[in-house]
């Protein structure tokens, strides 16, 4: 069976080599999408996950997700990866809009991330009324 593929986008403007980003990783058969953030560059994340791939790591999310939606499809489908934020050294900031970003994937039922994976504190929300 041939390999999945890897294809990182950067929309021209080079922010894969950007450090400190948030990014997506999207199969291009289904729509599900993975959620992840470095303090690396995409293109250096992007490679760790396609060697994942090429190793079949069990621990994967993209092989995970091979392994749970499309166990026989021959080819296996491809999948593509692009940056959604730069933060530099906004580690918070990074963080947070990941949590974010993961909650919204899995409200509309296309998230690849496993629970253990963006255990995350709930973001606190404040609600303010006029008695």
């Amino acid at each position: 069976m041939p390999l999945p593929i890897l294809s990182i986008h950067s929309s021209g403007n080079a922010k894969c080599r950007k450090e400190g980003v948030t990014y997506e990783i999207q199969c291009v058969q289904c729509g599900d999408v993975y959620v992840g953030e470095t303090a690396d560059n995409a293109y250096h994340r992007g490679k760790q996950h396609a060697a994942a791939l090429r190793n079949s790591t069990a621990d994967s999310a993209l092989v995970k997700h091979i392994r749970i939606k499309h166990q026989n499809d021959d080819p296996p489908p491809a999948f593509n990866m692009k940056v959604t934020g730069v933060f530099g050294n906004d580690a918070l900031l990074r963080q947070v809009t990941e949590a974010s970003r993961i909650n919204q994937a899995s409200d509309a039922g296309i998230c690849m991330n496993s629970r253990a994976e963006y255990n995350h504190q709930a973001i606190p929300r404040v609600i303010l009324r006029d008695d």
